[in-house]
């Protein structure tokens, strides 16, 4: 399974994305209201990393119950 991409690859690359956008959208709020930029792009991040998380902790859970039982029947 060397050189595979799994799910959580696909995700991770999805939540990237919206990670640039996200801080270049913040910056052009943050030029026109500082306060109101600050916060959103804050609440934004933590948002992503906590999605970047759940995303991981979703399928890479099941990933490694898959392993355990190919070990288990070999």
């Amino acid at each position: 399974m060397k050189g595979t991409v799994k799910k959580t690859d696909f995700y991770g690359i999805i939540l990237f994305i919206a990670f640039i956008f996200w801080s270049i959208l913040t910056y052009y709020i943050y030029e026109k209201n500082s306060y109101l930029g600050r916060m959103l792009n804050a609440w934004g991040l933590m948002a992503l990393l906590f999605g970047e998380a759940f995303v991981k902790y979703k399928f890479d859970k099941g990933e490694i119950i898959r392993i355990k039982d190919k070990k288990t029947k070999e």
